[in-house]
C-alpha cells in the first residue's frame, strides 16, 4: 500500500497530490517544470517497487531474519495506511470547503492525469522487470554514474574536507588561546589581586584598610543617592 501510494497509482493518495502539483505546473506553462517533475514522478515510482522487490521478491541479501514491526508500530502506521486508500476521494470536498475562503484555480487536466498516470505505470514495470531480472550486476557498481550517485554527488566529502576540517582546526586553536592565553591572564590578575589583598591585612596596613573602608562605603552612599 505505501509503495503503490508512493509512486502515485490511482485511486491511491499519491496520485492525486502529484496530480495537482504536475497540474499547476502545465497550466502556468511552465514546460520544463513539468517534464522535470514528471521525470520525478516517474523515479519516484520506480524506487518505491525498487525497495519493495528488493525486500520481498529478490534473493536474501541480508544475515539476520527479519520480522514483522512491533504492534505499537503498526497501530501507529494504520491511520496512516488508511488515509493512503481513502482521502484522495475527499480531494474535491476539501478544496470546496477552501475555496470559500480562498481562491482555488482547478489544475486537473485530462493529458496531465494520463501522463502521471503512464509515468507511474512505466516505472513499476521497469522496477518489477529489472530486479526480478537482476538486471543490475554487480559490476555496475563500478560505474562512473553509479559511484557519483551512491556518494552523493561527493558533496558530504567536500563539505568534510574543506569546511567541516577547516572549521575543527579554527576551533582547536581558539582553544589553545582561551586555554593559555586568556585563562593565564584572568589567573595573573586573580593572582595579583591576591596578592594586594594580603599585603593590605597586615597590621601595620591598617590605616590604609580603613581608608579604603571609608570611600567605599561613600562611594556606596553616592550610589544610592543617584539611583
Amino acid at each position: 500500500i505505501g509503495s503503490l501510494a508512493l509512486a502515485g497509482i490511482y485511486p491511491f493518495a499519491g496520485f492525486f497530490s502529484k496530480d495537482l502539483i504536475l497540474g499547476y505546473s502545465f497550466i502556468s506553462f511552465h514546460h520544463g517544470i513539468f517534464l522535470v517533475l514528471l521525470i520525478a514522478a516517474f523515479l519516484t515510482a520506480f524506487y518505491s517497487f525498487r525497495l519493495l522487490m528488493l525486500v520481498f521478491f529478490t534473493p536474501v541479501r541480508h544475515n539476520e531474519h527479519p520480522h514483522e514491526a512491533s504492534k505499537i508500530a503498526l497501530l501507529a502506521m494504520s491511520p496512516l495506511m488508511v488515509l493512503a486508500i481513502i482521502a484522495g476521494f475527499f480531494e474535491h470536498s476539501f478544496f470546496e470547503y477552501l475555496s470559500t475562503k480562498l481562491v482555488f484555480i482547478d489544475a486537473q487536466n485530462q493529458i496531465v492525469m494520463i501522463c502521471a498516470s503512464v509515468a507511474a505505470i512505466l516505472g513499476v514495470i521497469l522496477a518489477i522487470f529489472a530486479y526480478k531480472n537482476s538486471w543490475f550486476k554487480e559490476s555496475i557498481e563500478e560505474n562512473k554514474i553509479h559511484k557519483l550517485l551512491s556518494n552523493d554527488y561527493f558533496i558530504p566529502q567536500f563539505y568534510h574536507q574543506f569546511i567541516v576540517s577547516k572549521y575543527e582546526s579554527l576551533c582547536a586553536i581558539l582553544k589553545h588561546c582561551d586555554l593559555y592565553i586568556f585563562d593565564r591572564i584572568v589567573e595573573k590578575i586573580a593572582l595579583y589581586s591576591q596578592n594586594i589583598s594580603q599585603k593590605m591585612i597586615m597590621p601595620n596596613s591598617l590605616n590604609l584598610m580603613l581608608r579604603f573602608l571609608v570611600a567605599a562605603f561613600v562611594i556606596l552612599l553616592i550610589l544610592v543617592w543617584m539611583v
